[in-house]
């Protein structure tokens, strides 16, 4: 299993907000578990959210062939993919975040 760190940022006066960080992070995993595929191999997702942004641990099952050189990337990649088709497809998301950063490209 892989476990990659991202965050969402806030927009500046992004509505609505929950009334607390339990049900804005809730929202946001239903959101990602909804939007999840078979290739994403999402196990397990979890997040914190402060003033400016949300946090998020994805946890992904780690695929085969991917114990070689560029397994970091590979699965950074999948999760960067998860979060834009999330954030493409969420209009919750796209109101209350910023668009998620980019992948690196290594």
């Amino acid at each position: 299993m892989d476990i990659v760190y991202a965050y969402l940022e806030r927009r500046t006066g992004a509505q609505p907000r929950p009334l607390d960080e339990v049900a804005e992070v809730a929202e946001v995993l239903n959101v990602l578990w909804g939007h999840a595929d078979h290739e994403d191999q999402l196990q397990h997702a979890s997040g914190a959210a402060g003033p400016a942004r949300l946090d998020l641990m994805l946890f992904l099952r780690t695929t085969a062939g991917t114990r070689t050189g560029s397994s970091a990337d590979t699965v950074e990649l999948r999760a960067a993919a998860l979060l834009h088709r999330c954030y493409r497809n969420s209009a919750l998301l796209r109101c209350r975040y910023l668009p998620p950063v980019e992948a690196p490209n290594r």
